[in-house]
């Protein structure tokens, strides 16, 4: 019985144009901030390649790349960061290389993914407001 009052609440909430809203507001700042975080990290990536990944003042950059990355959620590329810094103190380079290279590949892998996401979601926004369009006439 719960559940089906659950159910009933939340479909009228649903319909309720100011949750529409809110829920419109919520998907725009959750894509402004996965775009700051692509941007932001494209731009890091290239200012290490640019000083071939060995310049001791390219600690902010992996910093900020770290800090980000668990921000978002993007575990694997904040473990990738840390892989790289950690072969950097150690002096490995040749792992430290292969280990940025992993980073990107992840980086680029979340960015597919979000990417398919938000897509998604803005394909269902159309349907539904068709659906709406529908309702109405």
């Amino acid at each position: 019985m719960l559940i089906l009052r659950l159910m009933a609440d939340r479909n009228s909430l649903e319909n309720n144009p100011m949750y529409r809203k809110l829920m419109e507001m919520r998907n725009t700042i959750v894509a402004e901030i996965v775009n700051e975080f692509l941007n932001k990290s494209t731009q890091l990536i290239a200012t290490i390649e640019k000083n071939e990944l060995f310049d001791p003042n390219l600690d902010k950059c992996f910093k900020e790349l770290k800090e980000s990355s668990a921000k978002i959620g993007a575990h694997k590329v904040n473990n990738k960061v840390n892989q790289t810094i950690q072969h950097l103190q150690r002096g490995n380079r040749q792992s430290a290389m292969v280990s940025f290279h992993q980073m990107k590949m992840e980086l680029d892998t979340v960015q597919e993914r979000l990417n398919a996401y938000f897509k998604l979601g803005y394909q269902l926004k159309v349907a539904v407001e068709a659906i709406d369009k529908q309702k109405k006439k």
